[in-house]
């Protein structure tokens, strides 16, 4: 879960990350220990016989709720969930997401926990990884909720050709439809801009998080185009649309991917 607020607030200082994360385990201890050895914790978690030796230094440490407890127990994740939203400081995101994450990431730990062995592998390689269905269901959830990422692909499938502008037009006119909303959004007026432009942020903001490849670049290139042609094609011409797909674009197309953000914000 810690790599929700990692990313979240761009901490690349571990140390930092450390340090929240032991203060939101903190809050959720069962209870405080103090313990003269290691020895004592595994044998009697940690409880100190009166009197201590005189050469002991005592230690202190915490109990933490068993991970079976974790997965059970709605108050206890309602704790952790609050804990975590607290000391990582990602209190603005809703916490029905948070909840639908932290079941995400218990069935990826279990998931995690059996590659790994009871031994505890060092390492493990990419293509293994890729290839747990619970892990990439969490990551994925997580990139594209919070970051606007692309859903990742596996290693052994290629990536699938971007929709071309009149297949979503389709998509959204429909889903408009059903909600009894007349108005397309490929209609909007120069007030509704906006709403165009936080969609463009938030590919934006995919395509840093994704290093800006090569691949990832011209996706997002060709999916401009799309909608560019979509519009020409259009008996109704959005000029104002029309315009912001074309100055994103040339921007995108000089390299100037924070000219393109800066554009978009001011909008």
């Amino acid at each position: 879960m810690t790599i929700l607020p990692s990313l979240f607030h761009r901490i690349t200082d571990y140390e930092e990350l450390g340090k929240r994360t032991d203060k939101m385990l903190e809050r959720i201890a069962e209870g405080l220990i103090f313990y003269n050895s290691q020895r004592d914790i595994e044998e009697e978690y940690g409880t100190l016989k009166f009197p201590p030796p005189k050469e002991a230094v005592l230690l202190e440490g915490r109990l933490m709720p068993e991970f079976e407890k974790l997965k059970k127990d709605p108050e206890l994740q309602e704790k952790f969930l609050e804990a975590l939203a607290e000391e990582h400081h990602v209190s603005t995101i809703p916490k029905e997401r948070l909840r639908k994450y932290l079941k995400l990431a218990i069935d990826a730990t279990e998931e995690v926990a059996k590659i790994l062995g009871k031994e505890g592998r060092l390492s493990v390689p990419v293509e293994e990884l890729e290839k747990l269905e619970n892990l990439n269901k969490f990551l994925d959830a997580l990139f594209t909720k919070e970051f606007y990422a692309r859903k990742r692909q596996t290693y052994a499938k290629p990536a699938p050709a971007p929709k071309k502008f009149p297949e979503v037009q389709k998509e959204v006119e429909k889903e408009l439809a059903a909600k009894g909303e007349e108005k397309s959004r490929w209609e909007v007026g120069p007030l509704d801009i906006s709403v165009e432009a936080r969609e463009l942020l938030g590919m934006l903001k995919g395509l840093r998080l994704a290093g800006r490849s090569e691949e990832a670049v011209d996706g997002l290139k060709a999916e401009l185009w799309g909608r560019i042609d979509g519009l020409l094609d259009s008996p109704k011409k959005n000029l104002a649309l029309l315009g912001l797909y074309v100055a994103v674009l040339r921007l995108v197309e000089r390299g100037d991917f924070e000219g393109a953000e800066r554009l978009l914000r001011n909008l």
